[in-house]
């Protein structure tokens, strides 16, 4: 079926881009990706904060929560280890 021949590929290319030590996708893709899936939560965030008058989000240094924002956005450092 094609779905399972556009799976294949998809694997083919991750595996091909871990033998040579390169990202199977743009780190760029992924920057905008990830900003995509965290807007709406930061959107819902900004609008809570201001309702119970705790500041602005955009002067705040950290975020007061944590953001979920998939696992496919979850990366391990080896310096962290």
């Amino acid at each position: 079926s094609p779905a399972a021949w556009d799976d294949a590929a998809a694997e083919f290319t991750r595996q091909a881009c871990s033998l040579m030590g390169q990202a199977s996708e743009s780190p760029l893709a992924v920057a905008v990706a990830a900003g995509a899936a965290a807007l709406p939560k930061l959107f819902k965030l900004a609008a809570v904060m201001e309702q119970n008058l705790q500041g602005d989000l955009r002067t705040c240094e950290q975020l007061p929560v944590e953001l979920e924002i998939g696992d496919e956005f979850v990366f391990h450092s080896i310096f962290a280890c």
